[in-house]
């Protein structure tokens, strides 16, 4: 079944989604590009409609790294992922910090062809705090620390990484409701395919594709997978 709900105006264009099926965003309000004020996150259903505003945090910019950031609740909590520093930060309604989870992950040197693909140029992305993607005292982009961040139906944190390249698999971390890491787990792409460009006419062959992760409970994977026709199937694997 495929709804289309009402137009989310003048909200950041990555919204996340809980499991509860409760969407979270923010306003935009900064004043400038070189001001990063904060800005209210606002919940709404899925019709679309308004539930609450909870609290205010830094507005980020939207192009760069910041297109990576996540803002998503859980229960009564609010947890962002902002890629520049490998941790994730739970908060409370009234947008106080309660716990971070940190990873030990140390920062991957970014090539100015990946970051021209992955973020529109080698420049630092700046925002709360002064953060950047550069590594520090060296002017080098590194890559961000991961994609996003969801949640499954036991109430795990899933921390989505970047590939290292259009091959590599897709991999993701795991932790438990209090922050402990359990595993990791990759998610292999399927089998390059040539495919004609339409506008050349000529065949080409193009990466893989990886699943998309949608959902865990207990030791089962939901993932939507593609087949060699680009045809979308809902599967389930299990762990081993």
């Amino acid at each position: 079944l495929v709804r289309q709900v009402v137009p989310l105006k003048l909200l950041d264009p990555n919204p996340g989604c809980s499991a509860e099926g409760v969407w979270t965003t923010q306003r935009f309000s900064r004043a400038s590009r070189e001001a990063p004020d904060k800005s209210p996150v606002v919940l709404f259903n899925a019709l679309g409609v308004e539930l609450e505003t909870i609290t205010a945090l830094p507005s980020y910019d939207s192009r760069s790294v910041g297109q990576f950031i996540s803002v998503i609740t859980n229960g009564q909590s609010l947890f962002v992922s902002d890629p520049r520093v490998n941790e994730v930060r739970r908060y409370t309604r009234n947008g106080t910090i309660d716990r971070i989870i940190r990873m030990a992950d140390g920062p991957r040197p970014m090539s100015e062809r990946d970051a021209a693909f992955w973020l529109g140029g080698p420049q630092a992305a700046r925002g709360s705090g002064g953060l950047s993607n550069s590594a520090p005292g060296t002017g080098q982009t590194t890559w961000p620390f991961y994609r996003g961040i969801q949640f499954d139906a036991d109430q795990r944190l899933w921390v989505r990484d970047f590939p290292r390249d259009q091959q590599a698999p897709e991999r993701w971390t795991v932790y438990d409701t209090t922050g402990v890491v359990i595993g990791s787990l990759e998610l292999p792409r399927s089998a390059p395919r040539e495919i004609e460009n339409p506008r050349t006419r000529v065949m080409q062959r193009i990466p893989g594709l990886v699943p998309k992760f949608v959902d865990a409970s207990g030791d089962v994977l939901v993932l939507l997978e593609r087949d060699s026709d680009g045809s979308a199937w809902f599967v389930t694997r299990r762990f081993r």
